[in-house]
């Protein structure tokens, strides 16, 4: 099977013989199919194909048969083929795909998916099978075949990390400031504990406020309850100007 960039899924066969040893000088490949997921059902009338938004970026072929997909809109199924009964109903000449598959599992991540992987062995087996997903977020993702639920195992800035700060007495956490976020981390795990997303912005620098309470970056101020591993109460204050560099005065009241 090849993946395509308009959605779809083609099959096709390479005719290789079944001895090894035979020649394959003459053999030619030979597509089988355009196929792509089934719509909702219509009586007597042909279901509609589903093409993944922005194309197939990735494909897996279980051991069961069963196809796994990842799309360019973040879009992770398992598809399972459809055994259609009789002659099957013919489409406008505008749909060359056939509904071929049917969704038995599906799930969706932020950004892109830029490739898929399977991890099974002696100790991963049955319920215990993860399929990793990568983005162009700079993510992976755990997904259990059993639950299909995500789990987040790595992540990171997509660009160049302009200031890092610690909290005032604390070494365990500390904050990244980059294009479009600022994110806070666990030192000794190495995981995000936070991430405040700004769109369309470039934080330049970023500091702790003395109690911890706050987070001051160029553009913006996150106002939340301490301590500072507890990222709830978030506030937004607008109307900072862009700098290249601040400090905030020791009794909270402004920022140099």
């Amino acid at each position: 099977m090849s993946a395509y960039r308009s959605g779809d899924i083609i099959k096709f066969s390479v005719n290789f013989p079944e001895d090894p040893s035979e020649s394959i000088a003459n053999c030619k490949p030979s597509i089988l199919g355009c196929y792509a997921k089934c719509g909702p059902w219509r009586r007597n009338r042909r279901p509609e194909s589903i093409c993944y938004g922005k194309g197939v970026e990735a494909i897996i072929i279980m051991n069961d048969g069963c196809v796994t997909v990842g799309s360019g809109d973040g879009t992770i199924d398992i598809l399972d083929q459809i055994n259609w009964k009789g002659e099957f109903p013919k489409g406008k000449v505008l749909d060359p795909n056939q509904p071929h598959f049917k969704a038995l599992k599906s799930t969706k991540v932020e950004g892109s998916i830029t490739s898929l992987e399977l991890m099974e062995g002696p100790k991963k087996h049955g319920s215990q099978r993860l399929l990793l997903a990568a983005t162009r977020t700079s993510e992976i993702y755990a997904i259990n075949l059993t639950s299909f639920v995500l789990t987040l195992v790595f992540t990171c800035h997509q660009n160049v990390i302009n200031d890092i700060a610690f909290p005032k007495g604390m070494s365990g956490v500390f904050a990244t400031a980059s294009s479009g976020d600022v994110r806070v981390w666990c030192l000794e795990t190495c995981q995000e504990l936070l991430r405040l997303v700004v769109p369309n912005f470039t934080c330049s620098c970023v500091l702790f406020a003395h109690d911890g309470k706050s987070i001051i970056t160029a553009t913006k101020a996150y106002t939340r309850s301490p301590p500072p591993m507890d990222p709830r109460n978030l506030r937004g204050v607008t109307g900072a100007l862009p700098i290249s560099g601040m400090n905030m005065i020791s009794d909270l009241r402004g920022v140099d």
